[in-house]
């Protein structure tokens, strides 16, 4: 029984550590088209220089696995041919890339370079996937930097008001139903670098990091693979950034201010709003080649005072107990005798009622409704942190850790007790922690 757990450990591993990462598989073939076997390949991150090798088996096919979603080269070499080289080729997150490589009759010494993008050709996979990548998160426009919203780019998503949250379940994030292919809006699985990313309670989202801290995710809505697991919707990707060979930052400020604003229609001024969000992101090598680091926080600040609040309040002679303009014949309730013109008697007014009237404001209008300004008041912060270490071209380790608190602090006008609020703040936290071991090139599969 404990071999067999431990089994079901390594194999549960395995497939944690394959959610986030890709894959590349072809065959290498002559100019007649025949397999060539015994071939070496080496697929090489472009950012951080750490190669991975296999080869060619009997039948000309090989595979390189668990590679993370970025720009890569590819090259082959084997004896008797020149030597073949792709240098770019981009994987995305859970990319099952297909390379296919022609080898031609000369010295290995001379080498063939292709220098347009390899077509990476799923033929792998049924899965129906659209990726958005960095690109798409830095140009097209988002409401408060959450990248979830492209969601709705995907084919075959509905996207409309509804009682499910698929944004995180705090109060910026406005309830949203996301359904992929038919299903429920919080049927959709969340993963961050290879680990659930959801909120135990709703199974919806976590938060998110900002884009600047986002490489990239997919939105897989069909025939998705059963390494997810989960529920029965589609299955959201996410991979964070890391860091380089070369040091690369960002800072950063957007702001909205009332001033830029135009005024509510039917309000009689404008609402206040000041809204800054702002922070960097910064990632670079630790040791070159080797140990590498990123960051990212991101801070927003809420300021506002809309004026459009109302409510019912008693008007100035209902506070004095004079209800003689109600239709209604008022009861003592003690005697269940009627109270004479509807005007209670100032002798049988609760003093503490009249106590917390007094920081009630009159009504303004005859119906007893009047408005008022409830200053509202928000603090975010984020921040990410995550490293990688390559022990030559066999190990790889990866720790990231994630941490945000929205906060609502307490805010009352002494003066007026229809501003009351309760103090309220959500804290999220994840943190994925991966080993990655390359036993030997998978040489003996026969087809990718």
């Amino acid at each position: 029984m404990s071999r067999l757990l431990i089994v079901m450990g390594t194999l549960s591993a395995a497939l944690f550590a394959q959610r986030n990462t890709a894959s590349i598989a072809g065959q290498v073939l002559d100019s007649s088209q025949s397999a060539v076997s015994g071939a070496q390949i080496t697929i090489r991150d472009s950012a951080r220089n750490v190669e991975r090798a296999a080869t060619s088996n009997s039948d000309g096919y090989y595979v390189v696995t668990a590679l993370p979603a970025g720009a890569y080269s590819i090259s082959a070499s084997a004896q008797g041919f020149q030597s073949y080289n792709v240098p770019n080729v981009t994987l995305q997150v859970d990319q099952q890339a297909t390379v296919h490589i022609e080898l031609k009759i000369g010295a290995v010494s001379e080498t063939v370079t292709v220098e347009a993008n390899a077509a990476t050709v799923d033929t792998r996979s049924a899965t129906l996937n659209t990726v958005v990548n960095q690109t798409m998160m830095t140009d097209l426009p988002l409401n408060g930097r959450n990248v979830l919203q492209l969601m709705r780019l995907t084919p075959g998503t509905l996207s409309a008001p509804g009682t499910w949250n698929q944004a995180s379940t705090r109060p910026e994030a406005a309830g949203e139903l996301i359904s992929a292919s038919g299903g429920r809006g919080n049927s959709t699985t969340f993963v961050m670098d290879g680990g659930l990313h959801e909120d135990p309670y709703t199974e919806v989202a976590n938060v998110v990091p900002n884009p600047d801290a986002v490489q990239e995710f997919s939105f897989q809505t069909n025939n998705y693979g059963a390494k997810f697991g989960g529920r029965g919707g589609g299955v959201v990707n996410i991979v964070t950034k890391s860091g380089t060979n070369e040091l690369h930052g960002a800072v950063f400020e957007y702001v909205r201010n009332a001033s830029l604003n135009a005024r509510n229609f039917f309000a009689n001024r404008n609402d206040g709003l000041r809204r800054n969000q702002y922070g960097f992101a910064l990632g670079g090598p630790i040791r070159k080649n080797r140990t590498f680091l990123f960051g990212s926080w991101q801070g927003t600040k809420v300021r506002q005072d809309p004026p459009t609040l109302s409510s019912v309040v008693p008007t100035a002679a209902q506070r004095r107990g004079d209800f003689s303009a109600l239709r209604t014949q008022l009861l003592d309730p003690r005697t269940r005798q009627p109270v004479p013109g509807n005007v209670i008697p100032s002798s049988q007014l609760d003093p503490v009622a009249l106590r917390v009237l007094s920081i009630v404001p009159v009504a303004q209008q005859a119906d007893g409704q009047t408005f008022f300004v409830r200053r509202s008041r928000t603090d975010n912060n984020q921040f990410l942190v995550r490293g990688d270490q390559y022990v030559g071209t066999r190990h790889h380790l990866t720790g990231r850790y994630f941490y945000d608190k929205l906060a609502v602090p307490a805010i009352i006008d002494k003066q007026n007790l229809l501003t009351a609020s309760n103090s309220r703040f959500w804290v999220s936290q994840s943190s994925v922690a991966a080993y990655t071991f390359t036993m030997r090139p998978c040489a003996n599969r026969r087809h990718p």
